[in-house]
């Protein structure tokens, strides 16, 4: 179970988890939960779909900061996955590391990055953003 930033989106994650493989017996149901700030987990499963075949999510940050879920930003994602086969269920174990809520915001501007020589013939670059 991985939580990382998805790439091609603002402030969005992506939840995805290892393929299982069960000797060719379908999936019935997989469901995709993420843990709130009151510490219940909560059902993604409406922005990640139901499809047996997926393996990976994406649930917009803006989504994990209402109810019921209420994160705030800089607070780690924590996803499980519950995978249904027709007579048992594999929980996969919710991830202890990951990427944190974002609030997807772009900057406005980048000021133009200021360039200083250090004594020891280094450089560093610095710049702010709006």
């Amino acid at each position: 179970m991985r939580t990382s930033p998805a790439y091609g989106t603002c402030g969005a994650v992506m939840i995805e988890w290892d393929r299982i493989s069960n000797s060719g017996n379908p999936v019935y149901e997989q469901k995709v939960e993420v843990k709130a700030m009151d510490g219940t987990f909560y059902s993604a499963n409406l922005g990640c779909g139901t499809s047996t075949t997926m393996n990976l999510c994406v649930v917009p940050s803006s989504t994990l900061m209402k109810a019921p879920y209420n994160l705030k930003p800089g607070i780690l994602v924590v996803a499980r996955v519950a995978v249904q086969f027709s007579e048992w269920t594999l929980e996969i174990k919710e991830n202890t590391t990951g990427t944190r809520v974002s609030t997807g915001k772009v900057p406005s501007a980048m000021q133009a990055p200021v360039v200083r020589k250090n004594p020891d013939n280094s450089f560093s670059i610095q710049w702010n953003v709006n």
